[in-house]
């Protein structure tokens, strides 16, 4: 098939690298026009859209809705759009599918793509796992096929709701791992916060009206467990950083790339806030990312 892929990144490559491998032609679209001088990249939009059969979507959740307001001349109801971004938008508290929703309108195919599932890991052909989320039973199975191949397992769910809380969530658990550890915490200590903000996950998630049983999968705990347990995710990293001393505004300086749950954190303290949601651990990360509270104020609550 042909296949657009909205974003480069390490996660948009790494899907290209995957779908490539498996023998589908793959354009991706990229905001930066330097980028674009490589092979199969492109700032096109409109020509891009007219050749795809399927679009990814994979860009930084901040960015979706501009994106989308300028895919919405030229997509059409027969291309799905399958959504591999992670996160919550802080005006809206949407989700990635929902902003799509918002702006294209509720008569696209969607689904969503999550699990545990490193970039570089994939490229390297490693035994992977991902869930794809849709309550369109065909399209699921469309999906599952673009990307099933020897060392990559994929689930179905009807679930898009629950698939998105976790993949956004678990990276408000990772960068607070990063926090803990950079603070001399250790292993015994981040068992104990991974287990409790599990527990806080899977309030959030059903009160969005998520199911629980998805939360306790691959693109729930199985997720959360790689994002937190691993010195490769970016959020960890970024926790490490802040704990010394690094300003949250120069985090991407200091990694060249953006650490999704920054952003996430924010937007779930807003969304536990406004709907009168119990996640004291959630709430209180973001004391001590924005607001400069003391670790131990999170500790506390363990």
């Amino acid at each position: 098939m042909n296949i657009l892929i909205l974003g480069a990144g390490a996660w948009g490559s790494a899907l290209a690298h995957l779908l490539t491998h498996n023998g589908h032609t793959v354009t991706l679209w990229v905001h930066d026009a330097a980028l674009a001088m490589q092979p199969h990249i492109t700032t096109d939009m409109q020509a891009a859209c007219a050749q795809a059969e399927v679009i990814l979507v994979a860009i930084p959740c901040p960015f979706i809705r501009s994106v989308m307001q300028q895919v919405r001349s030229y997509c059409r109801v027969d291309q799905p759009l399958l959504v591999a971004s992670k996160g919550i938008e802080l005006e809206t508290d949407m989700l990635p599918t929902q902003i799509i929703m918002d702006v294209l309108g509720d008569d696209m195919q969607l689904a969503a793509l999550s699990g545990p599932s490193f970039a570089h890991d994939l490229v390297q052909q490693q035994l992977t796992g991902m869930v794809v989320a849709t309550t369109e039973t065909a399209l699921g199975l469309q999906i599952a096929e673009l990307f099933r191949t020897t060392y990559v397992r994929i689930d179905l769910s009807d679930d898009i709701i629950g698939v998105q809380v976790g993949g956004a969530l678990k990276n408000c658990a990772a960068l607070a791992v990063g926090l803990l550890e950079g603070a001399g915490c250790t292993d015994n200590t981040r068992a104990l916060f991974v287990t409790r903000c599990l527990q806080e996950i899977v309030c959030i998630g059903t009160a969005l009206g998520a199911q629980e049983r998805t939360l306790y999968g691959l693109a729930g705990i199985g997720d959360l467990l790689l994002t937190t347990m691993s010195s490769k995710s970016r959020n960890v990293v970024a926790g490490k950083l802040l704990a010394q001393g690094v300003a949250v505004d120069d985090l991407f300086a200091h990694m060249g790339a953006v650490a999704e749950g920054v952003n996430t954190i924010a937007a779930v303290e807003q969304l536990v806030r406004t709907r009168g949601i119990d996640a004291p651990l959630h709430r209180a990360l973001h004391a001590v990312v924005f607001s400069a509270a003391p670790l131990q104020s999170l500790l506390d609550l363990l």
